[in-house]
């Protein structure tokens, strides 16, 4: 068995500790960064959204070189009530409306209704949120952008978000053949015919 790997390239586009600023992240009314080993996951500091229209947003990216973007951070939670949530959102320049590419909810983790502990905090929970550009606009100008935003009820309901890392992964597009004759967004192909890396091997054959 061979193994054809199809992904060409990582690349880390971008990534916010706000250990020493903003890191080109904006902040709304409702945000602010909060210096508190407490609730920041990793460091000193977090970026913090809370009530109903807190949110924060990152800088603007060329992202029309990618055909998948993963986007992992690291978060902390105090005081959000069974069903609130917070989501992550994405538009591909200013004069779009964002779209939700992940959305977390608050709620019981153990019994598997939510994605973490509602009301519990001190807790580091790590998620990743991963959307494609089959299914999205990625422009090639640097107005691609992400924010988290906020929807609890009262400013009690915080979430501190850390360790922001945007990575993009390019497809290879030289592969001309594929399992099935699918040739476009593979990342993994193993062919059972060319156990010594060329050559096929007949159907039958031990």
């Amino acid at each position: 068995m061979i193994f054809t790997p199809l992904v060409t390239a990582q690349t880390v586009i971008h990534q916010a500790t706000f250990e020493s600023g903003l890191d080109g992240w904006n902040l709304t009314s409702n945000a602010s960064r909060l210096n508190d080993i407490t609730f920041a996951p990793q460091g000193s500091y977090a970026l913090r959204i809370q009530n109903s229209n807190g949110e924060i947003r990152s800088p603007q990216f060329s992202l029309n070189a990618y055909d998948k973007i993963d986007i992992s951070f690291r978060f902390t939670n105090n005081g959000y009530d069974t069903g609130e949530t917070f989501d992550v959102e994405y538009r591909p320049d200013t004069s779009s409306s964002w779209t939700i590419i992940g959305s977390f909810v608050a709620g019981d983790v153990p019994g598997k209704s939510a994605d973490f502990s509602n009301g519990v905090p001190y807790i580091d929970y790590a998620k990743t949120v991963t959307f494609f550009k089959t299914d999205h606009t990625f422009p090639s100008s640097a107005t691609g952008q992400f924010r988290f935003s906020s929807n609890s009820s009262w400013n009690g309901d915080r979430v501190h978000i850390d360790y922001v890392t945007i990575t993009g992964t390019t497809y290879n597009t030289s592969i001309s053949e594929g399992p099935g004759g699918i040739n476009s967004n593979l990342e993994l192909w193993l062919r059972t015919d060319r156990v010594d890396g060329s050559g096929s091997i007949a159907d039958n054959t031990a």
